[in-house]
């Protein structure tokens, strides 16, 4: 779910499997795919759907990855190394994988929200390790004590050194009432911790923690951007409005992304018009995401465009989508967003299914805040910089049952909102609201 991705629609389906057969024809047809097997590998005639699906995938890079790329050189690196994913590693992207039939099921189940397993979001550090996003709330891993930022190890005593993101997952994901034996490095903490989680079948919310704090101020959690977000969030806008908010926190702290079209559906909800975000593909082809209006937005059954003051907590866990969303928020002047700098994830996927079974997810394009500001390792910084709290007392914030006001960033994200409506309710430079008004000015400048 760490992904902002995009998903093609059938024509282009069609059309981009019909290239890729020509291709493959022609090749076959010359002999040159009986000299393009791994090395070391015999026994040509058992190995042609293995080759159709190089073809396929060769192609596909080549015709539609983010930058050029040449297929001589793309069949050269799969004859070097041996396998589809050796051959894709050589992009130096790791968001371009072959997905296999399980993972592209199990990339599909992401989207519905609902699965058997531990509870756990998890993506791919710098260094390429397993790494823990963030625990979902009322999960066994969190009962576990699993915190953001902690290694996966080993997974029932395999380790997780050089495998693909999709086949951890698949590893803790399992039948319900299963176990799975973790082994996790945890920063500061010697030794590695070694816990035993049985599965569940777990539903992912994209929407948690509704509540409404003092001053009028309404919280929402969004977990992930998926294809219940933005309903759950209309439910959860309409039900503090009715409860009399006058200003809105929205937490994307861990949130690692998901669903390209949710994230513009999500930043709809509150901003009327313009960009939300620009996708840049090859070429420098630019193509503009607008925020749906009013009425589109009615239309569609969403809750009334919402215009009051906002805040947004992020920090380097908030990655894709979540960027996408609080960038634009940031850039049209619609919140102040507080926290720590994002993650930095610019990249568009575009999941296509192969023929030959399983999928391709390809950087398709990079995107662009509403302004045009690069993301991709760059991130997005917070007007009102507040460090993040130790991870255990984050982990006890986040799976309190309501917001809690100890949190620092919560905390800043309130104050602000509570000066910003006195500000609204005294004139500016009369009584107390202006010079209130007047120092959140000079402090948000010098963060």
């Amino acid at each position: 779910m760490e992904r902002a991705e995009k998903r093609v629609n059938m024509r282009s389906r069609r059309r981009l499997y019909l290239l890729a057969g020509v291709v493959l024809v022609l090749l076959i047809s010359s002999g040159i795919g009986l000299f393009l097997l791994p090395k070391g590998v015999t026994g040509a005639g058992q190995n042609l759907t293995e080759l159709a699906k190089v073809y396929e995938i060769v192609m596909l890079v080549k015709n539609y990855y983010v930058d050029k790329v040449s297929a001589t050189d793309l069949l050269k690196a799969y004859s070097d190394k041996g396998s589809i994913e050796g051959m894709l590693a050589t992009l130096g992207d790791p968001y371009t994988r072959y997905l296999d039939p399980q993972a592209w099921e199990q990339v599909q189940i992401d989207t519905t929200g609902t699965f058997a397993g531990l509870g756990l979001y998890v993506g791919m550090s710098e260094e390429g390790a397993v790494t823990v996003t963030a625990p979902i709330p009322g999960t066994p891993a969190e009962k576990a004590g699993i915190l953001p930022g902690d290694r996966v190890l080993k997974i029932d005593g395999r380790s997780t050194e050089g495998m693909s993101l999709d086949e951890a997952v698949s590893l803790m994901r399992g039948p319900e009432g299963t176990q799975v034996r973790l082994e996790l490095a945890r920063e500061g903490v010697p030794e590695p911790i070694v816990v035993t989680i049985t599965r569940e079948t777990i539903h992912v919310p994209s929407v948690t923690g509704t509540s409404m704090l003092p001053g009028g101020v309404g919280y929402v959690r969004l977990l992930q951007f998926s294809q219940s977000t933005a309903s759950e969030l209309d439910t959860a806008l309409a039900r503090l409005i009715s409860e009399g908010m006058k200003a809105l926190i929205l937490d994307l702290r861990f949130n690692p992304g998901g669903l390209l079209d949710v994230s513009v559906a999500v930043a709809s909800r509150f901003i009327a018009e313009g960009p939300i975000v620009w996708v840049v593909s090859r070429g420098e082809r630019s193509q503009v995401y607008t925020a749906w209006g009013r009425s589109a937005l009615i239309a569609n059954g969403g809750t009334p465009l919402y215009t009051e003051p906002m805040a947004v907590l992020v920090n380097g866990y908030s990655a894709s989508a979540s960027e996408i969303v609080s960038g634009a928020l940031q850039d049209a002047g619609r919140a102040k967003l507080v926290g720590t700098k994002t993650f930095g994830k610019g990249l568009v996927q575009t999941l296509i299914p192969l023929r030959s079974g399983g999928a391709l997810s390809l950087t398709t394009s990079r995107y662009l805040t509403r302004g045009k500001r690069t993301i991709e390792k760059e991130g997005i910084r917070p007007d009102i910089e507040v460090a993040d709290p130790p991870l255990e007392d984050m982990a006890s914030y986040l799976s309190a049952d309501k917001p809690d006001l100890k949190d620092p960033q919560l905390r800043a994200a309130h104050e602000y909102l509570v000066r910003q409506l006195a500000a609204q309710q005294t004139p500016p430079g009369h009584g107390a609201g202006g010079a209130i008004r007047a120092a959140a000015e000079q402090r948000e400048t010098a963060a």
